[in-house]
């Protein structure tokens, strides 16, 4: 095949595709070589110019048959779409300018920000105010009535407090490795 006909081909294959690296593939042509040519070549490259805006409005139209396809089945989101796209004025989510706040607003607002600055450096004078052992020393006593004591930790072989001199049985489990599909876990 001549460098004009593969050329041709490779224009062909962009108008149905406006993909390079797939029409390369189907015309054969290695995608460093298209690149070579749309630089050394003004017309080739006009002319891919050309294929390519065609080739994008054929998926275009081959897209809005199938979004249409879509709407007339009653699908919500291509009918969404379909209003976002055409008719943003009218179906485009409202949003509001962060400056759009009347000065009232704006004027409750500081204030609500200065009361809670204030009520910050309040609290932060109270605790440096206190001594950290009387801090402490408050706050034990009021956890120590709303939490039960831990219990210590149950380990094979350690006694249980409740239960005095019982002990959890020790087991012996064997390593995954040896057992098969079948066989039975103690316990189990």
């Amino acid at each position: 095949m001549t460098k004009r006909n593969r050329k041709a081909k490779l224009i062909i294959e962009l108008e149905k595709a406006p993909i390079v690296q797939i029409a390369c593939t189907r015309s054969g042509v290695a995608r460093s070589t298209y690149y070579r040519w749309r630089k050394e070549d003004l017309e080739f490259r006009e002319r891919v110019e050309t294929a390519m805006r065609q080739g994008r409005a054929r998926v275009s139209d081959m897209a809005e048959s199938v979004l249409i396809k879509l709407i007339k089945e009653g699908n919500l989101t291509a009918v969404i779409f379909w209003l976002k796209s055409n008719f943003a004025s009218q179906y485009a989510p409202k949003t509001m300018p962060l400056n759009s706040i009347s000065e009232e607003e704006e004027a409750e607002l500081e204030a609500e920000t200065e009361r809670l600055r204030k009520m910050i450096d309040e609290l932060k004078k109270n605790i440096d105010r206190k001594q950290p052992e009387k801090s402490q020393a408050t706050l034990k006593k009021k956890v120590a009535g709303k939490r039960p004591e831990r219990q210590p930790s149950r380990q094979h072989g350690t006694k249980l407090p409740s239960k005095g001199t019982t002990t959890l049985p020790r087991t012996s489990l064997p390593k995954l490795s040896q057992c098969s599909g079948s066989q039975q876990f103690p316990g189990a």
